[in-house]
């Protein structure tokens, strides 16, 4: 008899630049931040203690990261998760920027992206722009409509908000170090 596999899916989006948000971020900071995320998402995640890149190259690459603290909604402090992860830059010449990461032993996959809002007229000084994180949960053990379902919906779904909210105010914390600009440098002259 084949085990129990629990699937839950959310995606949230964000603002970047709301009124009074303070400095504006483009297109190429937010680039910056998710490119910078998606190989050191222990700068942006808490409950990932570090990352290690195990091969690829600059766009597509596998890593492994260990959770840390007091672990993730469904794994554990000191587990170790194997992602194979690609960056799309400009999708068919869209300004459309995201990371796919695939967890290799559950096929769970996280994306974060940026899209363009809906304005009319675009505002160049105050770029109309989101940064979504779409989440697609695969856990093994656990049953649809179970109070441990419920749990794993309420507190992945808390996470999946916060890691899309924080990224926007990691990235603006970035901006005023100068890290986005150093970045964006080091990567023109690569």
């Amino acid at each position: 008899m084949a085990s129990e596999r629990f699937n839950f899916n959310v995606s949230f989006s964000e603002p970047v630049n709301r009124p009074g948000d303070e400095p504006v971020l483009t297109g190429e900071d937010v680039w910056q931040g998710i490119a910078h995320g998606a190989r050191h998402p222990d700068d942006m995640a808490e409950y990932v203690a570090s990352c290690e890149i195990l091969s690829g190259d600059k766009t597509r690459f596998r890593r492994k990261l260990i959770i840390g603290g007091g672990g993730a909604v469904h794994t554990g402090a000191g587990q170790a998760i194997e992602q194979d992860v690609i960056l799309r830059h400009m999708l068919h010449g869209v300004d459309t920027i995201k990371v796919e990461a695939v967890t290799i032993d559950s096929g769970a996959t996280t994306i974060f992206g940026m899209s363009q809002g809906t304005q009319e007229l675009p505002n160049p000084d105050r770029p109309d722009l989101y940064f979504t994180g779409v989440y697609e949960l695969w856990i093994d053990g656990v049953k649809e409509g179970t109070p441990e379902a419920e749990e794993v919906r309420i507190k992945y779904g808390n996470l999946a908000r916060g890691a899309t909210q924080d990224g926007v105010k990691t990235f603006r914390k970035w901006k005023v170090e100068g890290k986005l600009d150093k970045w964006a440098k080091l990567e023109n002259r690569a």
